[in-house]
């Protein structure tokens, strides 16, 4: 039911779909991490945006404009979903700090010692050299609940490019921390997916400064004349 998203045939049809799926999978799985759920939400959300969209393939540009009526509930549904994931996030937040492992910079530690989450063998020695250090500890701990209210209230309020983008980045590397110290590799993907839907926009795209610096690169070593040898008499 996935595949008509990802290829992006008439999204009116396939993000119903899509949104089927994800509820049958919350539905029929143990959800401890939550991830599940969240998807749930975001893919019926975004279900009825797309219901909005009458083109046959999503991948393909707009060559007409739309009346503006035509784009109201489609706003206001994104809007419910940037509400709802500043809600995650504040949550998120406000929860650790009025928990005592949490208010005294030691979760991490607790966290990194779980045997059904917890970090993976690999990296489990590492994380608890450095989480034995009482100033690293509370500092990373710490770190994450500013970032959660960081990203609570960047998520509503980024508008332009640069913000939106350092939003996406800082929410990307915190549930990355999330997926290997915590082992919420589930919620990472579903929430990396909804900030990347609501902060990513198609003209993000181009131009990057690293591509623009290859690009010009390129473009100078076309323009170079190609060496001649001279005929050997």
């Amino acid at each position: 039911m996935c595949i008509p998203t990802l290829l992006g045939i008439l999204p009116a049809v396939a993000a119903p779909l899509h949104a089927y799926a994800a509820f049958s999978l919350a539905s029929n799985t143990v959800g401890i991490e939550g991830g599940d759920y969240l998807e749930t939400t975001v893919t019926v959300v975004l279900a009825g945006v797309c219901c909005t969209d009458g083109r046959w393939n999503g991948w393909r540009p707009r060559h007409t404009a739309l009346p503006r009526l035509r784009y109201i509930p489609a706003h206001v549904l994104l809007l419910a979903l940037k509400l709802q994931l500043a809600y995650v996030y504040l949550e998120a937040a406000t929860v650790k700090q009025s928990h005592p492992i949490w208010a005294d910079g030691s979760a991490l530690w607790f966290w990194v010692q779980q045997p059904n989450f917890g970090a993976r063998p690999e990296v489990r020695d590492l994380l608890e050299w450095f989480l034995s250090h009482a100033p690293l500890l509370q500092a990373a701990t710490w770190g994450v609940i500013v970032t959660e209210y960081v990203l609570a209230f960047s998520v509503l309020a980024a508008r332009r490019r640069t913000p939106r983008l350092l939003t996406l980045g800082v929410s990307a590397v915190l549930h990355l921390v999330f997926s290997v110290v915590l082992g919420l590799i589930t919620f990472e993907i579903s929430m990396l997916g909804a900030v990347l839907v609501l902060m990513w926009q198609p003209r993000d795209a181009m131009p990057w400064r690293i591509f623009r610096l290859v690009h010009r690169h390129s473009d100078e070593r076309a323009v170079l004349p190609s060496p001649r040898l001279d005929p050997i008499a």
